[in-house]
């Protein structure tokens, strides 16, 4: 039988993993590793000992965490497949290769890795590094066309990603939202903030950046419906999934070199909404529909037209992007 271990990671983003694998969490032999931080007074003799064979130079509790999920997995019966997958983020450099290899020889783990990042992103190099350098990857999957022919081991995928229940029928308090950091896309907000206000559009944009840079961007302020915050004031991902569901359509901005899709899209589907976006991949996607997605390189007066207009959405989502159909794929092809 195979068993599966789901890695999130402890940091501003676990929340949104946890969401992510949310309709897999419970399932029979699936494990969902999320915030899996405890005290590491609690790490035994015997594990430091461990650590200290494998030349790690601090006890991380997520590490103790996951030995100890394989070592009770491997010991109801030593017969089943662990299989241990990791989000490319969350392949910090805590997990050492030694690490990773002991779990392989003592446990018969086998490891995966999902790729939500592009090949060459920083989230990405130590999960690209370990795939493309080292015998310890079993197998990967990427969202991203252009990484396949990286690897033979990577195989194509949408982002995983599950319907937070209990959401239904939130009213409607705003035409159209946007939450996300400034970055390099400043100038691009400005002109569709500006555009949206100077027509009559109710909007609701939050905005994050550094304490350093608020002085440069405090003028968004100043229009009606927008916030400016530092970083420090990011909503967990679940309130940010309320603010999207209180307007009609999801305003989706990335700067100039991003090809891949943001969650934005997932969230439209899921949830049937509709979605205003810049990232001309959408064109590409196998749930776009005009109807309900369009794409925009400056938002136009026809976009805003069909802004204004007011239509029921169904995209006929039936959970293509659960992370079980990962799941389901490793068992069918018996990797």
């Amino acid at each position: 039988m195979k068993r599966f271990i789901i890695v999130g990671e402890k940091s501003s983003y676990s929340e949104m993993y946890k969401i992510m694998c949310g309709d897999v969490i419970g399932v029979e032999n699936i494990y969902f590793i999320n915030d899996p931080y405890s005290s590491y007074t609690f790490i035994n003799r015997g594990f430091r000992k461990l650590l200290r064979k494998l030349r790690l130079k601090n006890y991380c509790e997520q590490l103790y965490t996951l030995y100890k999920q394989a070592k009770l997995l491997h010991k109801h019966n030593k017969k089943d497949e662990i299989n241990v997958i990791f989000f490319n983020a969350g392949l910090r450099d805590e997990y050492s290769e030694q690490f990773l290899e002991k779990l392989k020889k003592k446990f018969h783990v086998k490891i995966g890795i999902v790729f939500v990042d592009s090949f060459g992103t920083f989230s990405a190099m130590r999960a690209q590094n370990l795939l493309l350098n080292t015998d310890l990857v079993d197998y990967a999957y990427t969202i991203e066309d252009e990484d396949l022919d990286k690897s033979n081991k990577l195989t194509k995928c949408f982002t995983p990603y599950a319907k937070i229940n209990g959401y239904a029928d939130i009213p409607q308090k705003h035409d159209i939202y946007f939450g996300g950091t400034i970055k390099t896309r400043g100038g691009i907000i400005k002109n569709c903030i500006e555009k949206l206000i100077n027509n009559n559009i109710k909007v609701k944009i939050e905005l994050f950046t550094s304490m350093e840079e608020m002085n440069q961007y405090k003028f968004f302020g100043n229009y009606p419906g927008v916030s400016l915050e530092d970083y420090s004031a990011i909503k967990d991902y679940s309130q940010m999934i309320v603010e999207s569901l209180e307007s009609d359509v999801l305003l989706d901005i990335t700067d100039g070199g991003q090809t891949a899709l943001t969650l934005r899209p997932y969230e439209a589907v899921v949830y049937n909404k509709r979605l205003l976006t810049n990232n001309k991949s959408i064109l590409d996607f196998k749930f776009y529909d005009p109807r309900y997605m369009r794409y925009f390189t400056e938002i136009t007066d026809e976009d805003v037209q069909w802004i204004k207009k007011k239509e029921k959405v169904d995209y006929n989502y039936n959970h293509q992007f659960s992370i079980a159909n990962i799941i389901n794929h490793l068992t069918e092809e018996g990797k």
